[in-house]
């Protein structure tokens, strides 16, 4: 069998090194896609080598569950939990938080599970620590939280304001909105600081997501609110539970219609259409 010419095999050296480096091309750009994607959708509940912090630390996630189970989980946690024994006994461990649903393709998911395998070797086995704790914050910024989280004041992006779906059990707070969890012990229940931070920083939840996807919140604004629900899970003393004013209203209003079914009934069990009748035909006689 005759050799290659020099010059095809030339070429197909050139074909061979070309096809290696855009593979190697193709994989970094994987990785920073799927690194992107963590830190802005995962990052900010789940560490790699960082511990737990809402969720649990994803190192080695990938040599612990099938590929299959974890897209399918990622996708639909509660529909998981609610049919595989291991999801649910995973979940127990961090209620009353549970995960939404995410609305990532098969192929984002398989880019976050590549970069989670392969940054768990340079992954820090150190949580990652905000710059300041808010156990240092002043006075004036715990106030700022708390004006910002009750409407007070306002985001310097504009933004609705935390109150109108959450509440917090706490003196001069009014209570707050029903829509979602109750904050009052948010700050030990999400990993204190860094879990606090990184939720109000890069929102993992879908209504949050939407809320705020063209306002997002400053440093100051983070570390204030941060500050202020620090303090409301640390002062247990002054943990006040108001009925909202809504209650009041429906219960004022059931009151009232009650009673202006009463009077009106009253009447007219006193004096009704048939004794206007029998009233007249007597007067007829």
């Amino acid at each position: 069998m005759k050799s290659l010419p020099k010059k095809s095999k030339f070429l197909v050296r050139i074909l061979t090194v070309s096809t290696i480096v855009l593979s190697l091309a193709a994989t970094d750009a994987s990785a920073q896609d799927g690194e992107a994607k963590f830190k802005s959708t995962c990052g900010s509940c789940h560490s790699i080598g960082g511990g737990k912090r809402v969720g649990p630390d994803l190192q080695g996630i990938g040599e612990r569950r099938k590929e299959d189970w974890l897209i399918n989980f990622i996708k639909h946690p509660q529909q998981m939990i609610d049919s595989d024994p291991d999801a649910k006994t995973m979940a127990a461990e961090f209620l009353p938080v549970v995960m939404p649903d995410q609305p990532l393709t098969d192929d984002e998911i398989k880019a976050i599970l590549g970069y989670i395998n392969g940054g768990a070797a340079t992954a820090t086995a150190e949580p990652e620590v905000p710059a300041r704790a808010t156990a240092d914050a002043t006075k004036e910024e715990i106030d700022f939280g708390r004006q910002l989280f009750t409407g007070v004041a306002s985001f310097e992006e504009g933004g609705a304001s935390c109150i109108s779906c959450h509440n917090v059990n706490y003196k001069d707070v009014v209570p707050g909105g029903l829509l979602a969890k109750d904050l009052t012990e948010a700050w030990s229940r999400v990993g204190e600081d860094a879990g606090l931070m990184g939720i109000l920083g890069s929102p993992a939840f879908p209504a949050m997501q939407q809320a705020y996807a063209d306002h997002k919140l400053s440093e100051k604004e983070i570390f204030a609110l941060t500050a202020f629900l620090n303090k409301v899970n640390s002062d247990k003393a002054n943990q006040v539970a108001t009925m909202n004013p809504l209650h009041y209203g429906g219960i004022a209003g059931i009151v009232i219609v009650f009673a202006s079914i009463f009077l009106v009934w009253n009447k007219r069990k006193r004096s009704g259409v048939k004794h206007d009748i029998l009233n007249r035909q007597i007067r007829s006689k």
